[in-house]
């Protein structure tokens, strides 16, 4: 046999095989199925797919959660039950030496919340940051007998809320609003005229609510935060609102309010109502720049350099509680009870001929002395 009958020889032997194998097969195709894609399609349907949908339900399950966590703290004040700073007829109080415990009480809620509702899962950590509620789950294992399909049962669900800024916001306002009103003789009237828009006096059914000068407050988010609460037909989205308590315990006596001063001969008559204050003192110049001053009297009297060297009178006079009680003060430079009110006559040669001339009395307690409410000038 040459070599072109070779050649032609195994083609059409080759050519023998291939046919007796195909029809080999297709005698086999009632067992054997060779439709393209069939099994990634058992696969998506069969194990990707069942994982999104685990998913999907993880997320559901864990946004509620979410929601649940930030309303309840909020609610609490920022504690998960009772705050370590004292409590103001069951509400949080807040004090600035005392940190909120708003982080550690939202992860500890909400692993307690996570492990109800999802109880086959185990996250190994849960956190609030940046706008996000996240937590990392472990592996899991969507299995068919031909496949299958690993997917981490972890989550991270965005609000439209950063906790820190939150909180951050809401304890500026409130130690400010603090710092405006502590002073204040009429708590009630100061926080009504001081307190910012999305703030409430009282709590957040109404009510107003003050023991020992602690006062309970409700507020909206400062950042508008609103989510959706309730369930069913009845959901709606409603504006975040927390309740807290503040103390406005005075750090000075009360500014005294009601001074008078009367010119009695060459003498000045002071009345002032008694306070439970240990002492007072009276303050009056001839200095023209505090008519119409109020405040601490450090902040009014210029530091460093005594008034007297520059022409005018600057007098700062103790002035001891009185245990006399007379109407008709007999005695100058001492002070006499009348009723409720304290009486001073001021005998000061100094003065004659000075005009105009002004006085302030202050209240003194524990080494505290009161703001002055206001100087009384006598032309």
């Amino acid at each position: 046999m040459n070599k072109k009958g070779a050649i032609l020889h195994w083609t059409f032997a080759i050519f023998l095989v291939a046919i007796i194998l195909f029809l080999s097969l297709q005698g086999r195709q009632e067992n054997v199925s060779l439709v393209k894609g069939e099994w990634q399609v058992e696969f998506l349907q069969d194990n990707y797919f069942q994982a999104e949908r685990e998913l999907l339900e993880i997320d559901a399950i864990a946004k509620e959660v979410g929601i649940s966590v930030i309303g309840e703290i909020a609610s609490n004040g920022g504690y998960l039950e009772s705050s370590s700073c004292g409590n103001v007829n069951g509400v949080a109080l807040w004090k600035k030496d005392c940190l909120l415990g708003y982080d550690g009480a939202t992860v500890t809620l909400a692993e307690t919340l996570l492990e109800q509702q999802l109880p086959e899962i185990e996250f190994s950590e849960v956190g609030f940051t940046n706008g996000l509620f996240w937590a990392k789950g472990p592996e899991q294992n969507v299995s068919t007998e031909d496949n299958s399909y690993f997917y981490k049962a972890s989550f991270a669900i965005p609000f439209d809320y950063n906790l820190n800024e939150e909180y951050n916001q809401l304890q500026q306002d409130a130690f400010t609003l603090v710092a405006k009103c502590q002073a204040a003789e009429n708590l009630q009237e100061c926080l009504n005229e001081e307190k910012l828009l999305y703030w409430e006096v009282g709590n957040c059914n109404g009510d107003y609510i003050e023991i020992d000068r602690k006062v309970v407050f409700c507020a909206s988010s400062p950042f508008s935060v609103r989510l959706p609460f309730g369930s069913g037909t009845y959901r709606s989205f409603q504006h975040l609102e927390y309740q807290f308590a503040l103390d406005f315990t005075p750090t000075t006596p009360f500014s005294l309010v009601g001074v008078t001063v009367d010119k009695v001969g060459e003498d000045y008559l002071l009345q002032f109502p008694l306070t439970d204050a240990e002492s007072y003192r009276l303050h009056y110049t001839d200095w023209p720049d505090v008519m119409g001053a109020e405040g601490i009297v450090e902040e009014i009297f210029p530091q460093g350099i005594s008034l007297d060297s520059r022409g005018f009178v600057e007098e700062h006079v103790s002035i001891d509680s009185p245990s006399i009680s007379s109407c008709s003060p007999d005695v100058a430079n001492l002070a006499y009870l009348c009723d409720d009110q304290v009486l001073y006559l001021l005998k000061d040669t100094g003065l004659v001929g000075l005009s105009p001339l002004s006085f302030a009395v202050t209240a003194t307690k524990n080494g505290e002395e009161s703001p002055i409410s206001e100087f009384i000038t006598m032309e």
